[in-house]
């Protein structure tokens, strides 16, 4: 099931985060997990929670406008539960991201080098890969962009 997220949901979440996404926002932006998603939550043009069928919240999602109705930043945050819930997180994830390509022909953004989880999730969500990109952010990380098209 996906919803909209509240600043609740942001503050019981936080602490679930799995390490490799805790680590990659610290090596991108500097921030820690509560910090990271209340920027998400206010930033996002809709910010949304996925729950999977046992009730567990697997992540926290959303699109920050780059340029209005082009080009938007896709970001999502998981839990463990992501590795328990893969087939639904994919099922559900493709019709959300489906919804946001209408208004964003592009979605786009950059996923650590060591975050294999997210790799695998993302290509199976039809998102492509750029040439990685040394040095970045903070904590000058290896990263690869990727994008999706409609």
């Amino acid at each position: 099931m996906i919803r909209p997220a509240t600043a609740e949901d942001i503050l019981d979440f936080a602490p679930k985060m799995r390490e490799a996404d805790k680590e990659e926002v610290e090596a991108i932006i500097g921030l820690d997990p509560l910090a990271a998603l209340s920027i998400g939550l206010f930033q996002s043009d809709q910010c949304c929670i996925g729950i999977n069928p046992e009730g567990e919240v697997v992540g926290v999602f959303g699109v920050v406008p780059i340029v209005p109705n082009q080009i938007g930043s896709v970001w999502f945050l998981s839990s463990d539960a992501i590795t328990r819930s893969a087939r639904h997180v994919v099922r559900e994830a493709r019709e959300w991201l489906d919804e946001q390509n209408a208004t964003y022909p592009i979605l786009t953004n950059v996923v650590t080098d060591a975050n294999t989880v997210h790799k695998r999730l993302l290509r199976s969500l039809g998102f492509t890969f750029g040439t990685p990109i040394e040095n970045y952010g903070t904590g000058r990380v290896r990263v690869i962009p990727f994008e999706r098209y409609p």
